[in-house]
């Protein structure tokens, strides 16, 4: 379940922060970020409220208190809780569900959301869906489609929100050369919008999604509903919009992509979760390395009597390999043990040759080549 609670507000807030972070290392041009306000849970659109005063309130009729339509996605008075795939769910507004649900069953209408209907038969639609009232089964598809475009150009806020808007556009165009990565970087600019704008995002792109795969029969393929679409999901202040183009593109890989918007957002849920975990094992193990070689400081040198013990060993393995000629064998090979013995050692090298000689012949070792010593055989053995 997506829903947050207490708990998870804070590395919610987190992941959002991140994400802003990356798309700003990446040159995306993005707002400031106290305007959107990545540090709550629901991060409305604070600079409509910081810029314009508010609105004197009024007394509202019974029409408008009830009415679904021009309000705002997360004062919607009745939320349904909706599954936007097999492990998310969201609270999207009833009206807006009610009318998905109804063109669930006629995606397959030619010309669904491109053909207007009647609209006298829309305002009796507007009407039953602001009593929260079903759609009865004389209602024309044409019809709702073409209201659910009314919905969502008359929501206060758009769906994408004019404060990430510029940014949506600086994506389409700096990144047209790669259309993954466009879409790429679109899904985790998603994750920045306020939380009822992207649910509803998400449970509208989806659904238009399925719309496009009965393209070959309602001929409306992802070009044709981006085109559409966009006036209604990205609206213009001006009568020619000089970006058409470029919103056009972002709505189209939008619905391209609107499958995996939920399992983007549980990626990089995932992965923020995965780096905390990472640097916190990463300052466990700086703390082991640095125990250890604090331990490797304090660890006890070999003295010179594990000094001579090491080179009788060697010495012996050298005489069971050559029986003959042992006192020669031992001479010719003395110089190849002294170097290992002065390598695990850090004191003076005259101190430590004098004292290794001095230790191996006393401990059966001869060096003298007057003298033979008897060493007993010993079958060589690894050091």
């Amino acid at each position: 379940m997506d829903l947050l609670d207490s708990s998870g507000v804070s590395a919610w807030c987190a992941v959002r922060t991140n994400v802003f972070e990356k798309l700003s290392s990446i040159g995306v041009e993005l707002p400031d970020e106290s305007l959107l306000n990545l540090r709550s849970l629901d991060s409305s659109e604070v600079s409509l409220s910081q810029t314009t005063p508010k609105p004197k309130k009024r007394r509202m009729t019974i029409t408008e208190r009830e009415c679904c339509f021009g309000t705002s996605l997360s004062d919607a008075h009745h939320q349904t809780l909706v599954a936007l795939d097999d492990r998310t769910t969201a609270q999207v507004p009833g009206s807006l569900v009610t009318m998905v649900s109804y063109l669930e069953g006629h995606t397959r209408v030619e010309g669904l959301f491109r053909k207007n209907g009647s609209l006298p038969r829309q305002k009796q639609i507007r009407l039953q869906l602001c009593k929260s009232a079903g759609l009865g089964e004389d209602t024309l598809a044409h019809d709702v489609a073409n209201l659910m475009k009314v919905y969502f150009r008359e929501l206060p806020s758009c769906l994408i929100t004019s404060t990430l808007l510029p940014s949506f556009l600086s994506i389409a165009r700096n990144f047209q050369h790669s259309t993954i990565l466009m879409e790429r970087l679109l899904l985790d600019l998603c994750l920045l919008l306020p939380d009822a704008h992207q649910y509803a995002l998400q449970y509208s792109l989806q659904f238009f999604y399925r719309v496009s795969l009965e393209a070959h029969v309602n001929l409306m393929d992802i070009d044709n509903l981006a085109v559409v679409l966009t006036p209604n999901i990205m609206p213009s202040t001006e009568a020619a919009c000089p970006d058409l183009d470029l919103r056009t593109r972002v709505v189209k890989g939008l619905i391209r992509q609107a499958r995996w918007l939920a399992r983007r957002r549980r990626e990089v849920i995932r992965g923020n979760m995965d780096r905390v975990q990472s640097m916190s094992s990463l300052q466990s193990e700086r703390s082991e390395d640095s125990l250890s070689q604090h331990r490797k400081k304090i660890r006890r040198r070999p003295s010179i009597k594990d000094l001579g013990q090491l080179a009788l060993r060697k010495g012996r393995a050298l005489a069971a390999e050559h029986p003959l000629k042992r006192r020669e064998t031992f001479k010719e090979k003395k110089a190849s043990i002294l170097p290992d013995i002065l390598k695990s050692s850090k004191k003076p090298a005259g101190i430590i040759r004098r004292r290794s000689l001095r230790l191996i012949n006393a401990l059966g070792v001869s060096t003298n080549t007057g003298s033979s010593t008897n060493i007993p055989m010993a079958q060589p053995t690894s050091v």
